[in-house]
């Protein structure tokens, strides 16, 4: 027997679409706007990222222009404090008034170099302000924290600089470093130097040289060497080398006013005294000091110590001191020095003072003419902007340095070491280091 089997069949279950979905073009419209709401939505946040973006890259863009607006006003600053020196860069100590202008200057931590527009900070601090390319820069400088609230003893400073560029402000600070200056001869001319007559130069660094022409003749004894840049005349009894062609040796430009505040007195132009705080003391005559404009005259026996600083020429004559008790005596002027008699003087130091600053004894800004008779050893520097002249019988340890920065001064017309000095240098004495080239010890962008 044969079964069949049989297969149900279900009948099949029509689906029903609304009809737009059966419609595959209503379809596409919808995914169509859907697509679109989303790229709608994503554009406010696409456009606040590239604006975002677009901020941040053009701040950056300017906070860079003013990075290199703070850094030309910093190699500005290092420029202006090349040509000056470390102290004029600081411009002197809390309230210290010239005598000349009778206006406070700026103090160690708020020094200023006296260009372009000066304008007081947010920061509450005195700036130079400077216009570079339509943007600013602001400088100034101040004092590093070498334990001295009055003076910078470490020769270290700092320069700070601002710059601005559409309201973005960047701050760079460099400190800088010039070492002190150590004379390496006992006497060291940048002009021609002369040594007639009999002169004697002993120590360990008692020598001789010019950046110019060395002449000697008569009979100098000179311990160690005898050398110059250019030509070379030999004489006398040289201890080391006697030649011409040697390497120059640098001589640092001093400027007289740098040093006023250092000074006890200041014997000003207007023929007034005023002591260190700028207060008028008294008017010409005053202890052996008279006024000829422009010349300060010191007179007599009357020896009245003093560190002075000299508005114009200096002149001392007479006989002040004695064997004992010596007059204690420095002078800084803006003109020339010129010393004669049977003086008998030495270096006046304050031990509150730096080094440097105590190891002055003449400091000139033309020419230094010394032709005494003095009866005590003088201790420290003789320095003229431009000639010295050395001659009669004085005993000198320390060193003579002439800038030779001009000629037009008369009274010494180039630069002789005669007659019977002794001039004795043993290295090591220290000097402002004046316009000399800094080294940058350290850099940061605040």
């Amino acid at each position: 027997m044969i079964t069949q089997n049989k297969t149900t069949c279900l009948p099949l279950r029509r689906v029903f679409l609304p009809p737009l979905l059966r419609n595959e073009s209503g379809a596409a419209l919808i995914m169509a706007l859907l697509l679109m709401v989303a790229i709608l939505s994503m554009i406010p946040v696409a456009m606040q990222l590239t604006s975002g973006e677009f901020n941040r890259s053009q701040n950056f863009k300017e906070s860079r222009e003013a990075f290199f607006i703070a850094e030309a006003g910093l190699e500005h600053a290092k420029a202006l404090t090349e040509a000056s020196s470390l102290r004029a860069a600081l411009a002197g100590p809390d309230d210290f008034v010239t005598a000349i202008s009778g206006i406070a200057a700026d103090d160690d931590d708020n020094g200023t170099f006296g260009i372009g527009t000066q304008v007081t900070r947010p920061d509450g601090n005195l700036y130079d302000e400077v216009a570079l390319n339509g943007n600013t820069y602001y400088i100034r400088a101040y004092d590093n924290d070498d334990g001295n609230a009055d003076f910078d003893i470490d020769n270290i400073i700092i320069l700070h600089s601002v710059g601005i560029v559409d309201g973005i402000t960047t701050t760079v600070e460099a400190e800088v470093y010039n070492p002190p200056g150590i004379p390496v001869s006992a006497v060291t001319t940048n002009g021609n130097l002369e040594v007639p007559g009999n002169p004697i130069v002993s120590g360990v660094c008692g020598s001789v040289h010019s950046n110019s022409d060395l002449t000697l003749s008569g009979t100098p004894n000179i311990a160690q060497n005898a050398t110059a840049t250019g030509t070379y005349v030999p004489g006398g009894s040289v201890g080391g080398t006697g030649a011409g062609g040697q390497s120059a040796i640098p001589i640092p430009l001093l400027d007289p006013i740098d040093f006023e505040f250092y000074a006890d007195y200041t014997l000003a132009s207007d023929g007034n005294i005023y002591d260190a705080s700028g207060t008028f003391v008294s008017s010409s005559p005053w202890n052996g000091w008279t006024y000829t404009s422009p010349i300060w005259e010191k007179g007599g026996p009357i020896a009245f110590d003093a560190s002075l600083y000299i508005e114009g020429d200096a002149v001392v004559r007479g006989n002040a001191g004695s064997p004992g008790s010596p007059w204690n005596i420095t002078i800084v002027a803006t003109g020339y020095i010129d010393v004669s008699g049977s003086l008998t003087i030495a270096n006046k130091k304050n031990p509150a003072d730096p080094v440097d600053i105590q190891n002055l004894f003449f400091v000139a800004g033309t020419d230094v003419k010394y032709n005494g008779n003095a009866t005590q050893t003088i201790d420290g520097l003789i320095y003229a902007a431009d000639q010295t002249g050395l001659s009669g019988n004085p005993t000198i340890n320390g060193a003579v340095l002439a800038y030779d920065a001009t000629s037009v001064e008369p009274l010494v017309a180039s630069n002789t070491v005669t007659g019977s000095v002794i001039l004795n240098y043993g290295c090591g004495l220290t000097i402002p280091s004046g316009s000399v080239t800094i080294e940058v010890i350290s850099w940061n962008e605040l």
